[in-house]
């Protein structure tokens, strides 16, 4: 099939793994969440996007939906971007 051989589909699977594995507790301190997710790693240390990502009020920091989301969505364009990539590799050959 050739959803097997896109980019995008093995990294929304790779995202919805460490979305799981964060979620169910097996990353306390959410170093595979956001620290494999650069946009994630800039926004967590704004004011502004911090309480779209983590609820502060609480000790230990719970990851809300919208982190969730922002991770899930920036793998999938990210594979975009580089099945466009050899798309356009292929292109020129």
């Amino acid at each position: 099939m050739v959803i097997f051989k896109k980019v995008w589909f093995w990294l929304g699977i790779l995202s919805i793994i460490v979305c799981l594995n964060d979620f169910y507790g097996n990353d306390q301190k959410h170093i595979l969440l956001i620290g494999l997710n650069p946009l994630l790693d800039y926004m967590i240390y704004k004011e502004s996007f911090r309480d779209w990502i983590i609820n502060d009020n609480q000790i230990e920091g719970k990851i809300l939906l919208g982190g969730y989301v922002i991770h899930f969505v920036s793998y999938i364009l990210l594979g975009i971007i580089i099945d466009l990539l050899f798309f356009f590799n292929k292109q020129k050959k």
